[in-house]
């Protein structure tokens, strides 16, 4: 046996957790979930009585989160360590342990590793707590060196106020970007605004940021096309918990759609989830007349859903808090008073006849919409979210996962903007593959049928066919996006020449770069510029794909300040050749369409105090 196999060697909390991150907080891509971290903590508060929750994204790149709930413990332990230090230096430790004493009657955080995971993979962190009279501060620096984490206490001082304060700066040791997902916080403060009486209020870099907290807009966050829709609740609680539940049946699309939050943490896949459908099901399956055609799962079809739930004790399968995980039978609890309030609406509001009704069509492969023999030949596919009208001035955006999409539908003119999601690296090279193999291959044949072609492998003829009057290549600016975009433009030259040919399927461009004055945002697409503004200053933001623009981002990105590349065979070429694709220098109000002989290549050198390229993640 070697002696390099035999040497074994056990590591500290804090030297394990910082080199091994990902193991408390998912992703060193960047910080935002040390914000949510802290941001549940605040929101625990919020579930306890909580009236206000302020948040701070400095320039800096500090982030402060204070609340008016009871202030952070400021006792000590038996060895007379102060809680507060306990609690950001030593793992699994919690004030939620302690079943004699319940501090709290709901929360989120209970594994006792946020704070720890905070303090550990941030230059600095501080907590300011208010309570008894007086304010108590404690102040923490890391040293990535040693792999400790120092702290001081200061004297109290009198104080009037109540709650917590937390700031903390994420370590450029940790993260490869120290810029949180703003559009990840606006969401969620969005949410947690529309779902209590909390005031919630986001400030980046000094300036209030509006957040819409309409609270009969929750439905619209999620789902598609819910102004014209008939929705139903009812809401229970018991023992403190509750489970409240928003829903509509959209008569147009079958794949049924259920998000949710647990203990106000966007929470859409677990065990709340699994028991609402089987328990709507069952009782929709119980209520309308006995069939032998329908099973249970075509009682959820069309259901588009919101659930609220706050229940004690909660189980997430990671600390990442992405799917929960808890004991189903915590839930029967809820049963009784669901089922009644269930069937309340089925008897007194829902149309239960033309839902029964609307079932059985989907059973039968029948669709409730007029169809012509052209939209006979497009198959439904889950991939595509269709736009209402045909012809001049719309688009199908092709878009790599659900982010992008997510983001895409929620700044699209519906009227004329489609989606078609591709999921991971699905879009083969049709030069090369195998013809059994791309007539198996879902996403080239969903493809076919969104485009109005049959599914043989000649090139489709009649490009009228194709209702869209622009296909739009959105993926994203990495290496990855533009290999699949390689690959999306060798399936249109190969099946659909006839729209390369008239100029209709366009490339756009994504900017790496933007920056926001006030509450605009301007995109920066020319390097050089990009450049000029870090120089001079200017706090860029860095978007590595669509999924990370917010919603009114994006729609200045690709509607209102857009530039595209439009696809010739000789671009194609040029593109498979390099197995890349080039970026554009242009300036960010340009709106005309760039042909690509006036895409510019960019050859400079980026410098270490210069913004980098993209050519160098590429290469």
């Amino acid at each position: 046996m070697s002696e390099k196999y035999e040497a074994i060697e056990t590591m500290g909390e804090i030297e394990w957790l910082q080199n091994r991150p990902e193991t408390y907080i998912g992703t060193t891509n960047h910080p935002t979930h040390l914000f949510e971290e802290v941001f549940d903590n605040a929101l625990d508060e919020v579930l306890n009585g909580a009236n206000k929750v302020i948040i701070k994204l400095e320039k800096d790149g500090t982030c402060i989160i204070s609340d008016d709930g009871r202030g952070f413990p400021i006792g000590c332990d038996e060895q007379g360590v102060p809680y507060p230090v306990k609690s950001c230096t030593k793992l699994y430790t919690s004030g939620k342990f302690n079943k004699n004493v319940k501090a709290y009657k709901v929360s989120a955080g209970l594994n006792g590793i946020g704070l720890v995971a905070v303090a550990g993979l941030s230059d600095t962190f501080n907590i300011i707590s208010h309570r008894d009279g007086k304010a108590h501060e404690y102040n923490f620096v890391t040293d990535f060196e040693k792999h400790v984490i120092q702290h001081s206490v200061k004297a109290p001082i009198r104080s009037n106020e109540v709650g917590t304060i937390i700031s903390f700066k994420p370590s450029s040791k940790i993260f490869r970007s120290t810029d949180f997902d703003l559009a990840y916080i606006k969401e969620r403060v969005r949410v947690v605004s529309i779902l209590t009486t909390a005031k919630v209020e986001l400030y980046v870099h000094g300036s209030l940021i509006e957040i819409d907290s309409d609270k009969s807009k929750l439905m619209e966050m999620f789902f598609e096309d819910t102004e014209d829709q008939q929705t139903y609740s009812f809401k229970l609680k018991e023992h403190d918990q509750i489970f409240n539940a928003t829903f509509f049946f959209d008569f147009e699309r079958n794949e049924p759609r259920i998000k949710g939050s647990v203990n106000l943490l966007p929470i859409h896949d677990g065990t709340h989830i699994k028991y609402f459908k089987d328990l709507f099901a069952e009782i929709l399956m119980d209520f309308m007349p006995k069939n032998k055609i329908l099973v249970k799962s075509d009682y959820l079809i069309g259901l588009r859903c919101f659930i609220e739930n706050t229940i004690q004790s909660p189980r997430f399968s990671g600390q990442t808090k992405l799917k929960l995980d808890t004991d189903i039978k915590k839930y029967d609890i809820f049963t009784s008073s669901f089922k009644v309030a269930l069937i309340n609406l089925l008897k007194n509001e829902i149309d239960t006849n033309a839902l029964y009704q609307r079932f059985l069509d989907y059973k039968q492969g029948l669709t409730l919409k007029k169809t012509t023999k052209k939209l006979k030949k497009r198959k439904f596919s889950a991939s595509l979210l269709d736009c209402i009208k045909e012809g001049p001035g719309t688009a199908l955006y092709i878009v790599e996962g659900e982010s992008a999409a997510g983001s895409l539908k929620k700044c699209r003119d519906k009227n004329y903007h489609a989606i078609f999601t591709l999921f991971g690296k699905s879009m083969p090279n049709v030069d090369t593959a195998p013809v059994l193999k791309m007539l198996g291959n879902k996403t080239v044949t969903d493809l076919f049928s969104v485009l109005g072609k049959d599914h043989d492998m000649t090139p489709a003829e009649n490009s009228s066919l194709v209702k869209y009057d622009k296909i739009q290549i959105t993926t994203d600016p990495d290496i990855d996006g533009y290999h699949i975009a390689i690959m999306i433009m060798r399936f249109f030259n190969k099946f659909f020449p006839s729209l390369i040919a008239e100029k209709r399927v366009l490339l756009p461009q994504i900017p790496l770069y933007g920056y926001y004055d006030g509450s605009k945002f301007t995109p920066v697409y020319d390097l050089d510029l990009a450049n000029k503004l870090m120089s001079s200053g200017k706090k860029l933001m860095r978007h590595k794909g669509l999924g990370e623009f917010d919603p009114e981002e994006l729609e200045i990105v690709l509607f209102k300040k857009s530039a595209h590349v439009i696809i010739t065979k000789d671009y194609i070429q040029e593109a498979i050749a390099n197995d890349t694709i080039v970026e554009t220098k242009s300036d960010p109000a340009v709106e005309d369409s760039i042909e690509p002989e006036n895409v510019e290549p960019v050859t400079e050198e980026p410098e270490s105090n210069k913004v980098p390229d993209i050519l160098d993640f590429i290469f």
